[in-house]
């Protein structure tokens, strides 16, 4: 199907008013791709075909889940998790928002990096946009398929633990070791219709770049309030030029991602 401007505008509008997430702030160029995959996946050929899945909560769910773009390995970027690994143990932060987690990878990468660092009793809350991303979270199920490349990262980490020490192989599949999940829970909602909570760390990584500059600011600004104190944290994608939307942060390690309020 060919989508053009006014097209993409028209379903933008559509699934923002029934998912009750900004589309149509979103950047063109990355809806416009998600939105070919999503058609692709689900069949969709009309304009009315959309519509007609909307109606259903089932399939409304799904195209929450085709347009979602998920993390593809465990412990992308080390100089991130290094860095958050010393925070860890320098400061022993207990409480954790993953704002929108779209597949396993972040919060299983927490999960390993808390149980390592010895921070029982530390709590993570992780939403999505789709009960399909939660209930494939919760198999705790990890592909073979990256599994030469999640071995890779966490040798680069060089934080002591391996692959096999995290990730049992059952019946020809990996799977997360019981219990790491532990102190965790995961809701369907989009960040900018949850109540307001406090965090001591906040990971909204590589997500910014999906959004115009308006929904950019206003994600932002709705991630500072969430931090707890000036010792609170938050973690975005190294690629992700966030003190041109808000000057309100300390750059200091700007080039690990992370941030704190001035």
């Amino acid at each position: 199907m060919y989508i053009g401007i006014q097209e993409l505008k028209e379903i933008a509008s559509i699934m923002a008013g029934r998912l009750h997430v900004d589309y149509q702030n979103y950047a063109t160029s990355q809806l416009h791709r998600r939105t070919l995959y999503m058609f692709e996946k689900m069949g969709v050929r009309r304009m009315q075909d959309l519509k007609d899945a909307m109606s259903s909560l089932v399939t409304a769910d799904e195209v929450s889940y085709y347009m979602s773009i998920p993390a593809t390995e465990l412990f992308r970027d080390a100089p991130f998790w290094r860095e958050l690994r010393k925070t860890i143990a320098d400061h022993r932060p207990r409480n954790y928002w993953l704002p929108c987690l779209t597949s396993y990878h972040e919060l299983f990468s927490l999960a390993i990096l808390l149980d390592h660092e010895g921070a029982q009793g530390s709590t993570i809350t992780a939403n999505v946009l789709s009960d399909h991303i939660a209930r494939d979270i919760r198999t705790m199920r990890l592909s073979l398929k990256e599994e030469s490349t999640d071995r890779q990262n966490i040798e680069r980490l060089q934080a002591g633990f391996t692959y096999d020490d995290y990730v049992s192989r059952i019946d020809g599949a990996n799977f997360l070791k019981d219990g790491l999940l532990r102190g965790t829970s995961i809701a369907n909602g989009w960040l900018l219709n949850l109540p307001q909570a406090k965090y001591d760390v906040v990971i909204f990584r590589n997500m910014l770049l999906s959004y115009n500059r308006t929904l950019h600011r206003t994600v932002v600004s709705r991630l500072a309030e969430a931090l707890a104190d000036s010792e609170s944290l938050l973690c975005v994608g190294t690629g992700e030029q966030l003190l041109i939307e808000n000057p309100r942060f300390d750059d200091t390690r700007a080039a690990e991602g992370i941030y704190k309020l001035k």
